[in-house]
């Protein structure tokens, strides 16, 4: 079976491709449960290969908000690592961009870099006027 092929869970063990290893999940939610936890050593991971700097500047976009998951609020979700590691990651410096449209503080760099550039977002390139500008901004969001 290519993998490429969707398998819904509740077709069991024997609706996956021989070579998969399987893991020590007895049930979906041990599934889940696993696979956040798979997930917060994968961020551990990157944290100590990147750099701080380097980590910081990808994750720096997440701090303080929320994540939008189909995941119930009260069961384990991969948002739970991510936003814990985003609002406790501890850089000194960070590089800012001020958008050239509405003047939103923004990144060029993290999770929403697709962003980046001289808008925040897309509806700002109609209000341009303003040079976007360069700024340094540290832990507490002062200059």
């Amino acid at each position: 079976m290519p993998w490429s092929d969707a398998v819904e869970w509740e077709r069991g063990m024997g609706a996956m491709p021989d070579e998969v290893t399987y893991g020590e999940t007895a049930d979906q939610r041990s599934a889940v449960k696993y696979a956040v936890e798979l997930y917060r050593e994968l961020l551990l991971v990157r944290q100590q290969d990147w750099g701080p700097v380097r980590f910081a500047k990808w994750i720096i976009d997440a701090r303080g908000r929320d994540v939008a998951c189909y995941c119930p609020v009260t069961e384990p979700c991969h948002g739970d690592p991510l936003l814990a590691i985003a609002n406790t990651v501890d850089v000194s410096v960070i590089e800012r961009r001020t958008c050239g449209g509405c003047g939103r503080v923004f990144s060029d760099f993290g999770l929403r870099s697709h962003q980046s550039g001289r808008y925040a977002r897309p509806q700002c390139r109609t209000a341009a006027g303003r040079e976007s500008s360069v700024r340094r901004w540290g832990q507490d969001g002062q200059r």
